[in-house]
């Protein structure tokens, strides 16, 4: 017999025995009719103490089945460790009753193993333990039936569901080999949000029909925002090493970044090729458009050297400027296919400068000026001046020659002089053609640069003149016009002391 059977056969022995010594006649009797009072009032106290005897059963019933369910655990946990174990109460079901007879505790044997049901004061099965298959399942109802609570192994973690007024999940707290998993979700059961955890950090996720479109997430390189489009596609980045970023269609279209020396944006095609760059630096800023093979082809920056635009071909050398240098001034620069300068106009000392050169930077024109005019110098294919242009205050010079060899010619005009025009040969001035006040006059030299011809317009007489000198500088021949208007030829010794007049009859 089980120890429960023999607890209640000893209740019930009991109160027996308390009705038998309640009959016992230990009281006097006076009359028939006072003994058939006693006797009723008896069996009604009797009646009583029955019924309340009947309730105490019931809960000592209740508390020696708990005790029985204590001890089958601790016997469970001891049996382990002891020898010898105490009695054992074995069945396949064990119910326990509330007063009314109703089941409120089952435990039972079940497919995966063994299940504990409880039943509330309304009859309703409000929370069920027991296994699943792959572990332990623990679920809570309300008195709708709708399940409210559960608690179950899933696979090789767990799992906690709290479910929403409809039944349906509402909050879900999992685990996985990667770590921990909450989701929230609406009443329909959809998820709306998740916080994961994963090898790399964990991250919050807002859900919509199924697909995450926002994105809260730490990583090893800081923390991370990214929104999807309704595609699952990432649509916007902002990542905790200072950069914010645009996509489509899984592309980079733009990105807005922080460096260490300051901010920087990027612009891209829909391929996702950089087309616009702009960076910010302690001396300055540089905003540079790219071709198609990613080749910076413009560039607008400023900086401590000067700032201005370039403009690069697509080997990525710069055959074009314009800017303001170190200095404030204005410049304009362009080269040829290899960077070689070709032609610049910059600012100098005293004004513009302009420069213009071959496809190998050699010089062809230079052109400027100082206090005294403009210059420009234009050179052979040596490199060497070839020809100026100059001016010379209240006037100008030109000259033209090989300035190697020391030939050439000048032409000069000045306010204060005579114009005058000057050929040079290899030992120095030839030529020399001059406007005087009185007329042109021209002058041969020899070697020495000493005149060995002259001729032009008289200054001692009307007309004109023309005189030959020797070697010493002595004129020894004179060609004129007299004060008569005649012509007249003087000719002179060698040292100029003695003529010899020829004029006309």
């Amino acid at each position: 017999m089980g120890v429960l059977a023999k607890v209640i056969l000893l209740t019930d022995a009991v109160a027996l025995r308390g009705l038998a010594e309640a009959r016992t006649p230990n009281m006097p009797i006076d009359s028939f009719a006072s003994q058939s009072h006693d006797l009723d009032a008896r069996l009604d106290q009797l009646s009583r103490e029955l019924s309340t005897e009947r309730r105490r059963r019931r809960r000592l019933e209740k508390g020696v089945l708990a005790l029985v369910l204590v001890a089958i655990g601790a016997g469970s946990i001891a049996a382990s460790s002891l020898q010898a174990t105490s009695d054992v109460v074995r069945t396949k079901r064990l119910e326990i009753v509330d007063e009314s007879g109703r089941i409120v505790v089952l435990a039972s044997a079940a497919k995966h193993g063994g299940r504990i049901d409880l039943w509330d004061d309304a009859g309703t099965n409000s929370a069920r333990l027991g296994g699943n298959g792959t572990g332990g399942d623990l679920a809570l109802w309300n008195r709708a039936g709708e399940q409210v609570v559960a608690a179950f192994a899933d696979g090789t973690a767990g799992r906690l569901e709290v479910n929403t007024k409809g039944g349906a999940v509402g909050i879900a707290i999992s685990a996985d080999d990667r770590g921990g998993l909450l989701t929230v979700s609406d009443g329909n059961g959809e998820s709306v949000a998740e916080v994961r955890c994963g090898t790399d950090g964990g991250e919050f996720a807002a859900i919509a029909a199924g697909q995450d479109i926002a994105l809260l997430a730490s990583r090893n390189d800081g923390g991370r925002l990214t929104l999807l489009d309704a595609d699952g596609r990432e649509s916007a980045k902002l990542m905790g090493t200072g950069r914010l970023d645009l996509l489509r269609d899984r592309q980079i279209q733009t990105s807005l970044i922080a460096t260490g020396s300051g901010g920087g944006l990027r612009l891209s095609a829909p391929s996702g090729q950089v087309r616009i760059t702009a960076d910010a630096s302690t001396s300055g800023g540089l905003v540079q458009t790219h071709d198609r093979n990613d080749v910076p082809v413009v560039a607008i920056g400023s900086g401590d050297s000067g700032s201005g635009v370039r403009v690069r071909n697509g080997d990525a050398v710069s055959v074009a400027a314009v800017g303001v240098d170190s200095d404030g001034h204005g410049a304009i620069e362009i080269s040829s296919l290899s960077g070689d300068r070709c032609g610049s106009l910059v600012v100098g000392e005293s004004g513009g400068k302009l420069f213009l050169g071959s496809n190998k930077g050699e010089p062809f024109i230079e052109a400027g000026g100082d206090s005294d005019g403009g210059l420009m110098q234009v050179y052979d294919r040596n490199a060497q001046v070839a020809a100026t242009i100059q001016g010379v205050g209240e006037g100008g010079r030109m000259v033209v020659g090989v300035e190697s060899k020391g030939i050439g010619a000048s032409l000069e005009a000045r306010g204060d002089g005579p114009a005058s025009l000057s050929i040079f040969g290899p030992g120095g001035r030839s030529v020399a053609i001059a406007a005087s006040p009185n007329g042109g006059l021209i002058n041969l030299l020899d070697v020495g640069g000493s005149v060995a011809f002259a001729a032009g317009a008289a200054t001692d007489g009307p007309g004109g003149v023309m005189a030959i000198q020797n070697g010493k500088g002595a004129r020894v021949i004179r060609v004129g016009v007299n004060a008569r208007g005649e012509g007249e030829i003087e000719v002179y010794d060698a040292a100029a002391t003695r003529k010899r007049k020829i004029s006309a009859p």
